[in-house]
């Protein structure tokens, strides 16, 4: 049962303001009692006073029986005479407290000799009764040992119950402990394999963790034995990077959310996207993790599916412009024919005049020639050669110009984009793509020009066109017999405009979502790749812009783009 005594984890388990709380918890029933007198009438009144009180009591008169008692059962309290024949009272307390240090004792006695109380105190008594007694001092003394007795389970039971709580928590803690070591190693594990770098670093800059492959990204040396941890970032990246990085920490700080952006700083001059986000402990930032991905191959890789989406789209245009390009062409032909004509018919005419003109008879022939030569202009009907030729002429040039002009809108279209930007003026971008669509829009589109005056802007023009012409075949394709197809701009002081509005079929509902993800078509089989509106989607967000569908199933469809002046820098890179 452990000791009763007093230890100090004890103590302060168990306040002594609570002891009456304690005692309630406990049976006095299971409180044993041995009275030890020689006097028969004492032992009897004794019994009576704590079998009344509810306590188990048993009474000897011999000391030498008590002690067997003693040693055959537990008593919680010993109650002994100090003078008594055979032996003495201290001595039998003596023995019981050599055998069993828990068990409490108390004294009675008539003598008060100082040498007899100090080898009683010795014994540590629970208290002194002196005959002759009173009953409320033997309810004092044995209530007072009660409660140590009461006590002493308590703190026993507290022991108990806080030994167990120890122990679980002592289990919990090794657990977790092991599961956090093995979360740790599978992390580790994780990100010592991702097929992405990754960098930690603390607020101020500090490298806490650095997997292999982005060492191998920025064109560091091996990592090795983390030597790096604790080291300011500008020591471990090198100095090609460090900028871009420092940049995106303090976005990261400032706004506290995710930052991105794609650079040429890798080796090699590699392309690589570099994400970095905040991560929060306490609802502060304690950390920032830089992302980084080689995406070389895949901005290669878009370049050449939006070329192949221009391939595609010039088959697409390339009866068309067969078409436009063999009308001025038919009619080129036809007026050379007549020119080869009438340069055969000015020959004829100049050649009888030089006849004329040159003989000998000249004077003499003169009327006669003069009448001759008049004669023959009227014949080889030379007024209206000569009206007409110049005629002829001007309609040449302008057939030749305009198959010139498809054919280098052509080139321009197919050609692949320029490296820079360039400042452009959307209304002529919007011309072009009407010029290379037209043979596909004149059957059944009016096109409505609602232009306005607009400033240049910063953009790939070749890849503005590529836009506005899928959206103008689109239209073309929606309308079914003969339908509108308006065009309006305007422009803010930072932004231009586009609204493209047909009067086709419409979208569902269902399907606006969906318009601009990659392969998603509502057109037949075979009349489309489901790549247009995706390509020009991403066109858009690479300008900084926006591009908004609105449609209403049998009424028409508008696409509203949104183009900032200055999405992009003059002298900037381009990053397909």
């Amino acid at each position: 049962m452990g000791n009763r005594h007093g230890s100090a984890l004890g103590e302060r388990l168990v306040h002594e303001s609570d002891v009456q709380k304690v005692e309630s918890n406990y049976d006095k029933s299971q409180f044993k009692i041995l009275v030890v007198d020689d006097e028969c009438e004492i032992v009897d009144i004794l019994h009576r006073i704590l079998t009344n009180e509810g306590y188990t009591c048993q009474v000897c008169t011999e000391p030498q029986t008590a002690r067997e008692w003693v040693s055959q059962k537990q008593f919680d309290l010993v109650l002994t005479d100090i003078q008594m024949p055979n032996m003495s009272g201290l001595k039998f307390a003596d023995t019981i407290r050599r055998k069993d240090s828990q068990t409490q004792l108390a004294f009675m006695s008539g003598n008060k000799d100082i040498a007899t109380l100090t080898t009683a105190l010795n014994l540590e008594p629970v208290g002194f009764i002196t005959k002759p007694f009173s009953q409320e001092k033997v309810h004092e003394l044995v209530q007072r040992a009660f409660s140590h007795y009461c006590t002493a389970l308590e703190k026993e039971r507290l022991q108990k119950q806080l030994t167990s709580q120890l122990s679980a928590t002592a289990k919990e803690m090794e657990f977790r402990s092991e599961r956090l070591a093995a979360e740790q190693t599978l992390i580790h594990g994780i990100i010592n394999n991702a097929n992405f770098g990754m960098i930690a670093t603390d607020t101020t800059g500090a490298v806490h963790l650095m997997n292999p492959l982005v060492s191998q990204m920025l064109g560091m040396p091996k990592i090795v034995d983390q030597s790096y941890v604790g080291l300011p970032l500008a020591q471990v990246v090198p100095p090609k990077i460090i900028d871009t990085l420092s940049r995106l920490m303090q976005e990261v700080l400032e706004d506290k959310a995710l930052q991105e952006v794609d650079c040429i700083d890798g080796p090699n001059d590699t392309m690589l996207n570099i994400i970095a986000y905040p991560a929060f402990y306490a609802r502060k930032i304690s950390a920032i993790v830089f992302v980084v991905h080689d995406i070389t191959e895949k901005k290669i890789l878009q370049k050449q599916i939006l070329q192949a989406s221009k391939l595609a789209s010039i088959g697409e245009l390339a009866a068309g412009v067969a078409h436009e390009i063999n009308n001025p062409l038919g009619f080129v032909m036809s007026n050379c024919n007549s020119l080869v004509e009438y340069l055969d018919a000015y020959k004829s005419y100049i050649s009888a005049l030089e006849e004329n003109i040159l003989s000998e008879n000249c004077e003499q022939k003169n009327d006669t020639a003069k009448q001759q030569a008049l004669n023959l202009r009227k014949e080889l009907d030379i007024e209206y050669i000569t009206e007409d030729a110049s005629s002829l002429l001007e309609e040449t040039l302008s057939g030749l110009k305009r198959m010139s002009k498809i054919v280098a809108d052509l080139k321009t279209f197919a050609h692949a984009d320029r490296v820079s930007p360039e400042r452009a003026q959307v209304n002529t971008l919007l011309e072009d793509s009407l010029n290379l669509v037209k043979n596909q829009t004149k059957y059944n589109l009016e096109i409505v020009k609602e232009f306005s005056e607009l400033p240049e802007i910063t953009c790939f023009p070749n890849q503005l066109v590529q836009v506005f012409t899928n959206l103008f075949v689109n239209a073309s394709h929606a309308v079914e017999d003969k339908g509108t197809l308006t065009i309006k701009t305007s422009a803010s002081e930072r932004a231009v405009t586009v609204s493209i509005t047909d009067t086709g079929k419409g979208i569902p509902e269902k399907h606006l979502s969906k318009i601009f993800d990659p392969f998603f078509t509502t057109k037949e089989p075979g009349k489309g790749t489901g790549m247009g509106l995706s390509i020009s989607h991403s066109i858009i967000e690479k300008h900084g812009g926006t591009i908004i569908v609105t449609s209403e199933v049998g009424f028409g469809t508008t696409f509203d783009i949104i183009l900032p002046i200055q999405g992009l820098s003059d002298h900037s890179e381009n990053k397909e």
